[in-house]
């Protein structure tokens, strides 16, 4: 009965998520690796707090910092529509770079886009001929391929052991 005990539970469960994350993010470099674990197990700064979970946004609302985009005069605003939220900065920061508006030309822009199960996603945004896309495409990607493997940078992917029975 012991085992149901809500604080033995979330310890069990603070633990799985710790011992994924240190698997599923197998870091080689001695830096990141401790500030990963830091997060993780740091009882004053990481992420679980006892038995809760620290939950934080880690963006700062736009209107947050001085000298940006004041909702109350729309005619500053990057978006000639209105999404009906309020952006983050980093997200307002984004539109400044990309926007046509005015006849700004589009800035090249390099983001992670997703940490999928068998991949890690970085989106890059940059302006070429429509003649020259794909050329540019298959060629950066081959590049920043050879440029990690320079690099020492490996990414792991999830393995699979099957056990066939008799």
């Amino acid at each position: 009965m012991t085992l149901l005990l809500p604080s033995l539970q979330a310890e069990r469960i603070r633990r799985s998520i710790v011992d994924y994350l240190s698997t599923t993010f197998a870091l080689t470099d001695a830096e990141p690796r401790r500030v990963l674990t830091d997060f993780l197990q740091d009882e004053e700064q990481g992420v679980f707090v006892g038995p809760f979970v620290r939950l934080r946004l880690p963006y700062l609302a736009a209107s947050a910092r001085p000298g940006t985009t004041d909702p109350a005069h729309p005619t500053d605003r990057l978006l000639d529509w209105d999404p009906g939220l309020t952006p983050y900065q980093h997200q307002e920061d984004s539109y400044r770079r990309l926007t046509t508006k005015g006849g700004h030309r589009p800035e090249p822009t390099i983001v992670l886009h997703q940490l999928n199960s068998s991949s890690v996603d970085i989106l890059v945004r940059a302006w070429v001929a429509s003649s020259d896309l794909w050329a540019v495409y298959w060629d950066f990607n081959e590049r920043v391929y050879a440029a990690f493997n320079e690099q020492g940078i490996g990414f792991p992917f999830p393995q699979l052991t099957l056990h066939q029975g008799k």
